[in-house]
């Protein structure tokens, strides 16, 4: 790698109020849960569109990669503790500026966002688009000790041609 890059993590208190929704249901006040979250979401919305458009202003938007991602999505229905399961088949990701000119949605999932119907993309695939975007030569192997570790296993780029 013949560049340094910089990573920087910011985390949230806590966006994920459905446990805390399940709590209530029992006492009637599963609601102010779902306010609590939709509040957090705001103000995840008002901070990520404030710095894209301050790295745009200082137009830095073609070196620096924003990248939102969540770990698994949620059923859309509550379960028998009044919460929402997970959902492993499809998640939300967000990538902005790396140069990238994606600028569309990728993938769909059905009505109930339980099956993935269109365009899908792995996590190798998602991870080799970050590295790519930011010149990591994401098809490299580095060796601990004398064990072979690939930086990304298997996957390649998002083409920009296939959204």
């Amino acid at each position: 790698m013949d560049q340094i890059t910089a990573v920087r993590t910011v985390d949230h208190d806590v966006i994920d109020e459905y446990a805390a929704a399940a709590d209530r249901v029992h006492t009637g006040r599963a609601i102010r849960g779902i306010v609590n979250q939709h509040q957090r979401i705001q103000q995840m919305d008002t901070a990520v569109s404030t710095l894209i458009t301050d790295i745009e202003e200082k137009r830095l938007l073609d070196k620096a990669l924003i990248v939102i991602t969540t770990e698994f999505g949620r059923s859309p229905e509550f379960d028998s503790g009044g919460g929402c399961g997970h959902q492993g088949a499809a998640r939300s990701c967000v990538m902005a500026g790396g140069g990238l000119s994606l600028c569309h949605a990728r993938g769909g999932t059905d009505e109930l966002s339980k099956e993935i119907v269109a365009n899908p993309v792995g996590v190798p695939d998602f991870f080799a688009t970050i590295c790519a975007a930011v010149g990591i030569e994401y098809h490299k192997t580095l060796f601990s000790g004398d064990r072979p570790v690939p930086i990304i296993d298997r996957g390649s780029p998002i083409a920009e041609s296939s959204i």
